[in-house]
C-alpha cells in the first residue's frame, strides 16, 4: 500500500503480498470452478490451497515472532503479528470458501485482503 507506514518493514511485505496472491488466485479458481458448474473446488486444489496457506502462515508467524517475556512489540511489528496469528487461527474459514460457495466473497475474505495489505 503506497504511503503507509507499513511499507518501511520489508521484513513483512514478501509474506503479506503472497497472502494477497493467494487469495486472489483462490478467488479466480473458485470464480472459473462456479462458472463450470462445479459446486467446490476439487480436493486436489483444495489440498495445494492449504499448503500455500500453511506455508505462509509459518513465513508471517517467523517474520512477527512473539516478542521477548517484558516486551511489547509495537508499530508494523505489532500489526504484522496480530494478523499473522488471526491468519493462522482462520485458516479453515478461508478454506471453506473453497468448498461451500456462496454468492460473493464473505465479508471477512475482502477484509483480510485490506487487512494483509496494510503491512505491505
Amino acid at each position: 500500500m503506497t504511503g503507509s507506514p507499513c511499507t518501511s518493514n520489508p521484513r513483512h511485505q514478501h509474506w503479506a503480498r503472497a497472502f494477497i496472491e493467494l487469495i486472489t488466485d483462490t478467488r479466480t479458481g473458485a470464480d472459473a470452478a462456479r462458472a463450470a458448474g462445479r459446486t467446490q473446488l476439487s480436493g486436489y486444489q483444495q489440498r495445494r490451497i492449504r499448503r500455500r496457506w500453511n506455508n505462509l502462515c509459518d513465513q508471517a508467524t517467523g517474520a512477527a515472532p512473539a516478542p521477548p517475556p517484558g516486551l511489547h512489540l509495537y508499530g508494523t511489528n505489532k500489526d504484522a503479528r496480530l494478523l499473522a496469528l488471526a491468519l493462522t487461527e482462520h485458516c479453515d474459514l478461508f478454506l471453506a470458501y473453497t468448498r461451500d460457495w456462496l454468492p460473493t466473497p464473505p465479508d471477512w475474505l475482502r477484509q483480510a485482503a485490506v487487512g494483509i495489505s496494510s503491512v505491505t
